[in-house]
C-alpha cells in the first residue's frame, strides 16, 4: 500500500503465507517488495533473513537472472543496519 508500508508489510506476509501453504514457492517478486518494506520499517533481521532465503531459493532453482537484483537488495539492507559495510560490499562486487 503506497504510503503505509506497515500495511503493505503485513499484506505481503498474509498472502505469502496462504501461497506457502498450497506448495507454490517461487515468487522472487512478491519476496523482494517485501524485504523492501521491512527494510523501511527499520525490521533489518526479518529483511535481512528473507533477502538470505530469496538468494538461496534463486541459487537452488536456477534463477540466476534475480540474482543481481537480490544481492543489490541485500546490500541495502546491511548498509542500513550500519553495521556490516563490507559485507554490503561483497555483495556488490
Amino acid at each position: 500500500m503506497r504510503g503505509d508500508p506497515k500495511s503493505g508489510v503485513e499484506n505481503l506476509q498474509v498472502g505469502l503465507e496462504a501461497i506457502h501453504r498450497i506448495g507454490y514457492e517461487t515468487l522472487t517478486t512478491e519476496f523482494h517488495s517485501l524485504s523492501l518494506g521491512q527494510k523501511v520499517l527499520g525490521q533489518y533481521d526479518e529483511a535481512l533473513a528473507l533477502a538470505d532465503q530469496m538468494i538461496r531459493r534463486a541459487e537452488i532453482n536456477g534463477e540466476h537472472l534475480y540474482l543481481p537484483e537480490l544481492l543489490r537488495v541485500k546490500a541495502g539492507i546491511l548498509l542500513a543496519m550500519q553495521q556490516r559495510p563490507d559485507e554490503a560490499e561483497l555483495c556488490l562486487s
